[in-house]
């Protein structure tokens, strides 16, 4: 059959070597970028690198409504990139290959998202993620410190014994 000699022909023409040079060569735009792992790698070198007067800003305002969750995608956006680490903008410019190409596959069955928005909401759950659980520990600690602490004052306060009366006072 026609199929059968086209089969052996471009086994005989080596046709492998092409296929894998084109693989190697294209994009597939199939295959997102992980952008959760993104986020938590941005998120812990951000938490790495965020001073005191930093951090409580961005608790501060993280904590402070009036917002939209497009508002806090793009405090997320400016956040993530503070202090000299990459971010969400970084990692769309890494990207932007795998985006241009999403945006040009006319219709993917049933998905109709856009795909930098999909991007920066994954990105952003995953960063506040990281985020959120390192200010719950960071809590923690200032909890179980000051227990400690008050725990040494009642023990020291404990050393001083019953107060007694001098015998001025009797």
């Amino acid at each position: 059959s026609a199929h059968e000699r086209a089969v052996a022909q471009a086994t005989s023409d080596g046709v492998d070597e092409q296929v894998i040079r084109l693989a190697e060569s294209t994009l597939n735009p199939l295959l997102e970028p992980d952008w959760e792992a993104y986020a938590f790698e941005d998120a812990r070198d951000w938490v790495r690198a965020v001073d005191l007067y930093n951090w409580e800003k961005f608790i501060d305002q993280y904590d402070n409504p009036p917002r939209n969750e497009r508002n806090l995608r793009l405090e997320i956006g400016i956040w993530s990139r503070m202090n000299g680490t990459r971010g969400f903008a970084d990692r769309i410019r890494e990207n932007e290959d795998w985006l241009m190409a999403q945006y040009s596959i006319k219709s993917r069955p049933g998905d109709k998202s856009d795909p930098y928005d999909r991007a920066v909401k994954e990105y952003a759950r995953a960063w506040l993620g990281y985020v959120n659980e390192v200010r719950r520990r960071r809590e923690k600690h200032h909890k179980d410190e000051y227990e400690r602490i008050m725990a040494e004052r009642k023990e020291h306060r404990r050393s001083f014994g019953s107060p007694e009366v001098p015998p001025q006072l009797i």
